[in-house]
């Protein structure tokens, strides 16, 4: 067997061993967390007002993608660690500024704190007032860093969770006193939708009124990032 010959073949098991080698920077993986009505999930099939926002605009891109749902800590940490991912429902805040290229926003979040329905111990008026409870926030959420700028402390009156599932879980079993949620709140644990008459929004946190974002983690490839221009 010639040189040729050996090298055509070389060739050839690699192909054959990593078939999906010459496209691996061509696909992007978007992830996101379960927040209805912006991001659902129903037979494994992930919607929402927001997600076809996102799929008109990378379809109109010609971007070759994939929407995965993760609790919020998992999506933001792929998104701030791996290859050619896009986040979206997120924040544009001073500290993830630089780390993201941000695209398109998705909602607008207008924040309130909620908590179970006919609590007057939980008619509060302001912020400070709240630190005297409990408040459940999902790690690496922005509204996480708001609530430390703001005084209150972890373990004390700030409870850190995963996902916006556990935090639901939490206010619902009355472990916690409050939740920060948007407006048009649809509380899901466990897949079910649970009932948002029995919660009520006590507190409008208009600091935190701000809008989400489809964004790009700097290590979109250059391929992408054309067609993104």
């Amino acid at each position: 067997m010639n040189r040729i010959s050996i090298l055509l073949l070389l060739v050839v098991s690699i192909t054959y061993m990593f078939p999906a080698m010459s496209f691996a920077n061509d696909k992007v993986i978007v992830v996101t967390e379960l927040s209805p009505p912006y991001q659902t999930i129903k037979d494994n099939v992930i919607g929402g007002s927001a997600t076809e926002k996102v799929k008109q605009y990378l379809n109109s891109k010609g971007v070759d993608y994939e929407i995965q749902m993760y609790p919020w800590a998992r999506a933001y940490k792929l998104a701030t660690t791996k290859n050619n991912i896009m986040i979206y429902g997120i924040a544009n805040t001073k500290k993830r500024e630089e780390l993201f290229d941000w695209l398109i926003p998705v909602y607008e979040f207008k924040p309130y704190l909620v908590g179970l329905s006919g609590r007057a111990d939980l008619k509060i008026i302001n912020l400070e007032q709240a630190k005297a409870f409990t408040i459940a926030v999902q790690r690496h959420d922005f509204t996480h860093g708001y609530l430390l700028s703001k005084g209150f402390e972890e373990n004390k009156n700030i409870i850190l969770t995963n996902s916006i599932v556990d935090s639901w879980r939490l206010v619902k079993n009355n472990r916690v006193d409050f939740i920060i949620e948007d407006t048009t709140f649809e509380p899901v644990i466990d897949g079910k939708k649970i009932n948002n008459k029995n919660y009520e929004k006590y507190l409008f946190l208009a600091e935190l009124n701000t809008k989400t974002y489809l964004a790009a983690s700097k290590s979109i490839s250059p391929k992408i990032k054309a067609k993104l221009k």
